[in-house]
């Protein structure tokens, strides 16, 4: 519970493919704090295995009820799949000419009726484009009607919605506090977060976001590649991925499996890795031309998949860069509010759910967020503020 004047931050409503995680943070002397946390499995239709926005909404209403959760106001984001981006170059402008700039730029590039979409976009810095100096731009593009479909599910189970995010912001945002900018010397970080429909790599110097690709490899991807491989179902070829991952390489229950199948299981989801690790190095490499940047120390691995032993050690292999498991609770008070099962599950799974725990609070701001013109305060500028 939020002590006595301490700032209590908006609910944090991370609704991914299988599950969904709450999270509620207060600003305890300048110290994040959890004031409550809860994690539920997403029930599957029977007819086709996907997910009801019913079933989102009898979880969430559930969660609500039973996780120690304070007030109404809702922070929620889109992840891959929902939303679109591409990266735009443009001449210098003022700042109050840039919308109006983007909107012309995202008719052209985007495959989609403007008068539908939401538009929001990002200022990342300035490039040299032959002679040129130009701006770079990151524009998020969102149909009009998914966002409809998000605020009436908010609006059925009475959360007053703040902002609309989308994950990529929300990663950077709970590691910010920790990345730092000195004038011109700036640490470069870089994130991979893998979920299970598609990779995200963001790249930042300091705590401004300069970089962000979306791939469509994920979890699925790989669990599919190991049903092929194998001859299984889709369910017992990812109870085998979760036996594998706890170590579990003798008993043959659901879940265990041979040193035989191990390998056969390993060399099914190499390739799908391995083209993750070359997206990932070619993303380095333009970094490295566009922003003249220094090489990146260590790559934070984020997502449900994070803790995918494969990953690390295919990424590293490629890019020769050291890959690590991110933590985005890392010097974060108040842990003991996570459930005793929600514990054994990795934090690296908790960060889209932190970073939008921590919007709007004072001791984190992405620079792009607060200090330019037209950066994206959530996909929905309306409900911004």
């Amino acid at each position: 519970m939020a002590g006595r004047g301490q700032k209590l931050g908006p609910i944090a409503l991370d609704i991914g493919s299988t599950r969904v995680r709450m999270l509620q943070m207060a600003d305890a002397g300048g110290v994040p704090s959890v004031v409550a946390a809860l994690e539920r499995q997403l029930e599957r239709r029977a007819s086709d295995g996907d997910v009801s926005l019913g079933a989102v909404k009898r979880c969430v209403v559930d969660m609500l009820g039973s996780g120690g959760f304070k007030g109404r106001n809702v922070v929620t984001a889109l992840g891959p799949g929902e939303f679109q981006m591409k990266n735009v170059r443009l001449p210098r402008m003022p700042a109050a000419e840039m919308p109006e700039a983007v909107m012309f730029e995202a008719a052209d590039r985007f495959d989609i009726d403007i008068d539908q979409t939401q538009i929001q976009f990002m200022p990342v810095g300035e490039v040299r484009h032959g002679n040129e100096l130009k701006e770079e731009i990151i524009v998020f593009a969102v149909d009009r009607q998914l966002v409809d479909q998000r605020l009436e599910l908010l609006d059925s189970i009475k959360m007053n919605p703040v902002a609309i995010d989308a994950t990529p912001t929300c990663l950077v945002r709970s590691f910010v506090r920790y990345l730092k900018c000195d004038g011109e010397d700036c640490s470069i970080n870089v994130f991979l977060e893998m979920g299970a429909k598609g990779t995200a790599i963001i790249i930042t110097r300091g705590p401004e976001i300069a970089f962000i690709k979306l791939l469509d490899i994920g979890g699925n991807t790989l669990t599919e590649a190991v049903a092929k491989a194998l001859d299984l179902p889709i369910a017992e070829a990812s109870a085998l991925r979760i036996g594998l991952r706890k170590g579990d390489e003798t008993k043959r229950t659901a879940g265990g499996a041979t040193s035989d199948i191990a390998f056969t299981v390993a060399d099914a989801m190499r390739p799908s890795l391995e083209k993750i690790a070359r997206d990932l190095q070619l993303c380095l490499r333009y970094f490295a031309v566009t922003f003249r940047g220094m090489r990146p120390e260590s790559v934070s691995l984020l997502g449900g998949e994070a803790d995918e032993p494969q990953l690390a050690e295919v990424l590293s292999s490629v890019v020769d860069v050291p890959c690590r498991v991110g933590n985005p609770l890392f010097g974060v008070q108040g842990l003991e509010h996570f459930h005793t099962r929600e514990r054994g599950i990795h934090a690296a799974s908790w960060a889209v759910a932190t970073g939008l725990a921590m919007r709007g609070m004072p001791w984190v701001a992405l620079r792009n967020e607060t200090g330019k013109a037209g950066a994206p305060r959530g996909l929905v500028a309306a409900l911004a503020e």
